[in-house]
């Protein structure tokens, strides 16, 4: 579990370095960063326990629930890697999770639930055994 958790967070961490890089790219003051990843973090923590409980119960497809296709979700990434050729900023990151968003989308399409791209994260089979286990 430790090493679950701990891997959460430093995904938070990466993505925080990220956003600090463009808002630093584009003058913004790190104090209008601060202020607005706290106006927003409320949506991103639903959409992770939301992320969580879709790839617990293996719901990939998109649905009346689905907060954001996977679709909309890559539309709006565009503007990342569009902010790292511009702004001239490292894109390593952000072209690993483009690798990630292009075999999602061609696996399943862009009205997938952006938790499709759970099973490239896992061995084969195991979001199956996951659900199971919670739905026992």
């Amino acid at each position: 579990m430790d090493t679950a958790l701990l891997t959460q967070m430093w995904g938070g961490l990466f993505g925080a370095f990220q956003g600090i890089a463009v808002a630093q790219a584009e003058d913004l003051a790190m104090e209008m960063f601060r202020s607005q990843f706290l106006a927003f973090k409320p949506v991103v923590d639903a959409a992770v326990l939301d992320l969580i409980d879709r790839t617990a119960s293996g719901r990939f497809a998109g649905d009346e629930q689905t907060l954001a296709s996977l679709g909309a979700h890559y539309s709006a990434f565009q503007h990342l890697l569009e902010a790292c050729e511009e702004q001239r900023l490292d894109a390593t990151l952000p072209q690993a999770m483009d690798v990630f968003f292009r075999r999602a989308l061609e696996q399943n399409g862009p009205n997938a639930d952006f938790a499709a791209l759970a099973p490239l994260f896992l061995r084969e089979g195991m979001t199956r055994k996951i659900g199971e286990k919670l739905n026992a």
